[in-house]
């Protein structure tokens, strides 16, 4: 089952997403299961798929995943609003 995943660090925390075919999408963040999404397509590269507001170091980021799954997958990771890790979508 293909998989992709996109990982980056902001200051001591770990950011994963993580996407396959049959077991859908999942965001972690220090190892915990933040979000879980089973759609198979995501043909909207302007709209994040997931948003979601952690803190880190006592300050809020959003961090922001935009995901174009047709035939492939492409995933960027965004936090606030700036690309740091993945495609370039």
């Amino acid at each position: 089952m293909p998989k992709k995943t996109v990982e980056t660090t902001i200051g001591n925390t770990h950011v994963k997403f993580g996407n396959t075919w049959f077991s859908g999408a999942k965001l972690f963040v220090d190892g915990e299961l933040i979000v879980k999404d089973n759609s198979l397509f995501s043909l909207d590269k302007s709209s994040p798929f997931i948003a979601k507001r952690i803190i880190v170091d006592g300050a809020e980021h959003l961090i922001e995943v935009f995901v174009f799954a047709f035939w492939t997958v492409k995933i960027k990771l965004c936090l606030n609003g700036r690309y740091v890790a993945g495609d370039m979508i």
